[in-house]
């Protein structure tokens, strides 16, 4: 029953996680479009800083950390529109730019990851503030 048990709950977790990954691997794949010529990779963002990675408060600690502050308001922005969330739309890019699409929410969540990698690519990126967001005390509200 045990074994029962964790095959229910991992197919269960695989089920609900698939879409976002998509969706987060296709901002991956964008991001490192732009990111890359540093000599980073989206990756290099992941629990950056207060804002970068899923979540986000208190005050960004640089640059980097500002895009991604104004990308979780981009997407916040979205889905207070309702009927679209740009955790789990799949948009078209081609060369670092959003294909024009009729659907609103692609081109919409296309354009707030485009303007995150964008400017990821001008900020510097500080090794320092990697975890950032688990030490005590800090992204305090």
């Amino acid at each position: 029953i045990m074994k029962f048990a964790l095959l229910i709950l991992f197919g269960s977790l695989f089920f609900f996680t698939v879409p976002i990954c998509a969706g987060l691997n296709q901002l991956c794949r964008l991001m490192n479009f732009y990111v890359q010529t540093k000599g980073l990779l989206c990756l290099s963002y992941d629990d950056y800083g207060c804002w970068c990675g899923p979540g986000g408060s208190g005050t960004p600690v640089d640059e980097s950390d500002k895009c991604c502050r104004s990308h979780d308001f981009c997407y916040d922005a979205i889905l207070a529109k309702g009927s679209c969330n740009p955790y789990l739309v799949q948009y078209k890019y081609l060369n670092g730019t959003c294909v024009k699409s009729v659907d609103k929410c692609k081109h919409r969540t296309c354009n707030c990851d485009r303007k995150l990698a964008l400017c990821l690519s001008k900020a510097e990126h500080h090794w320092r503030y990697w975890g950032y967001r688990f030490w005590p005390g800090s992204c305090k509200v």
